[in-house]
């Protein structure tokens, strides 16, 4: 469940960034920087929150739930391909700021979709296998 959470808030952050509703602060190069840096945190606090998910949280859960979880991790990555396709076919092209956030926001989606996930599955699989060794 926190995966589905995570994944709906970060899919939220970055279309507010590519819908322009969160700008940086670009009155001086230093606070240009902490822009772009906060949303590298951001990235990485989603990207840790989900590691610590798949390793701790996915060992109880049924399958479904974690077939759930992976869906909806589709999200931040469905968010940073719109934004490729705002950047080539749209007559507002998107800014500096917005490229390097979709980068960063479409890198954490895609660890969590082939690392965690990965890891999240085999956690599933072997615990269903130690159940059917104890029956």
């Amino acid at each position: 469940m926190l995966r589905v959470l995570l994944s709906i808030a970060f899919a939220v952050y970055l279309l507010m960034i590519v819908m322009g509703y969160y700008r940086p602060d670009t009155t001086s190069a230093e606070k240009a920087m902490w822009s772009v840096g906060f949303v590298g945190l951001a990235a990485l606090f989603y990207s840790s929150m989900n590691s610590f998910n798949a390793l701790r949280h996915s060992m109880g859960q049924p399958a479904r739930l974690v077939y759930v979880g992976l869906l909806f991790s589709f999200l931040p990555l469905f968010v940073a391909a719109y934004s490729i396709a705002v950047w080539q076919y749209s007559p507002t092209k998107l800014t500096t700021f917005q490229i390097i956030a979709m980068v960063f926001g479409g890198v954490a989606a895609l660890i969590d979709l082939i690392l965690f996930s990965w890891l999240t599955f085999g956690q599933v699989r072997n615990s269903s296998k130690e159940d059917r060794r104890s029956r």
